[in-house]
């Protein structure tokens, strides 16, 4: 198996076609068609149904596609890397971020590495943090700015800040459900809540910190997206419970309301990374990088509702 193979291969998973993977790489059917066949005999799997109506992907095709993606990613790395030598950085970074963090963080990370290392491409994938620590994992992801990850093995962790969380209502008026009020927080296990899936970390977050206390949230409603989360409070169908700075611009406006929950709610936002991609020096350089915005957004007063640096490693919590 060879990266010719891989990438022949992914192109025609990605089209469903030999005929149309052929054209654009620009080689004959029949050889595009050994080629797989060579590398099936290689693996010893079948990596494509063949139908008359077309190819799909096998399971073992399936597994072997998101890996050879990741792989003929590194070794694009790789030779960018050589051909940098000691000049000037240059190179793809691939950084996932949860959506809140992104939105404050990412475009002054973006702007301040365009002017340092022109050389540097950062491509951007937002998530929650449990598909961000299943990708990173998987080496799908350079970088990942993600909350309270799981510790494992492959994996170092950067804590970066501790983001306060409250508990957030609908603005005054906004429908049946009265805004929070600094009692809400000790009747947390009998509000409505909305909340995102397991295992989503915030979740994972309000479960495990009443089940210290022996108790449960009532969650009326599982919401696997931030926007319609935020909108659906708003309407008074439920309360939520997220970092200040989330809502701050709807606190301030009016349209929410928002009481902040004691240490036990607390999200520590982490920089991870597999310790393949540790010794890189883009890597290195992004990661400078975003740990200097963070700084100057937190000490500027801008990363609003933060309760303090991380700025010595610890265990991260949550799963």
């Amino acid at each position: 198996m060879d990266l010719r193979e891989l990438r022949y291969f992914v192109y025609v998973a990605e089209v469903k076609s030999f005929s149309k993977a052929a054209v654009h790489l620009r080689v004959a059917q029949p050889a595009l068609s050994r080629q797989v066949r060579k590398l099936e005999a290689a693996i010893g799997v079948d990596l494509f149904v063949r139908t008359g109506r077309g190819i799909h992907l096998t399971p073992s095709g399936t597994i072997l596609h998101r890996r050879a993606l990741t792989l003929l990613r590194q070794a694009a790395e790789i030779l960018e890397d050589v051909r940098a030598g000691g000049e000037a950085l240059a190179g793809t970074v691939s950084v996932g971020v949860v959506p809140a963090a992104g939105a404050m963080l990412l475009p002054s990370v973006v702007r301040v590495c365009e002017e340092r290392h022109p050389g540097i491409r950062i491509d951007i994938v937002e998530g929650g943090s449990g598909y961000l620590h299943e990708r990173l994992l998987n080496q799908e992801l350079t970088l990942g700015l993600l909350h309270n990850p799981a510790p494992h093995r492959d994996l170092a962790i950067h804590p970066l800040l501790v983001d306060h969380v409250c508990l957030v209502g609908p603005g005054p008026g906004a429908g049946p459900l009265p805004p929070c009020d600094p009692d809400f927080p000790r009747m947390l296990d009998t509000l409505p809540l909305i909340l995102p899936s397991r295992p989503h970390s915030l979740r994972l977050l309000v479960e495990n910190a009443l089940a210290r206390r022996g108790r449960t949230p009532i969650v009326r409603q599982q919401v696997d997206g931030l926007m319609v989360i935020k909108a659906l409070v708003r309407a008074g169908v439920g309360y939520t419970v997220v970092t200040h700075g989330t809502v701050a611009d709807e606190v301030e406006a009016g349209l929410l309301s928002a009481v902040p929950l004691d240490t036990e709610f607390e999200w520590t936002l982490c920089m991870g990374l597999h310790r393949n991609a540790a010794s890189a020096p883009v890597v290195g350089a992004v990661m400078d990088i975003v740990r200097s915005e963070v700084g100057r957004l937190v000490s500027e007063g801008r990363w609003r509702g933060v309760s303090r640096m991380a700025t010595t490693p610890v265990e991260p919590r949550g799963s």
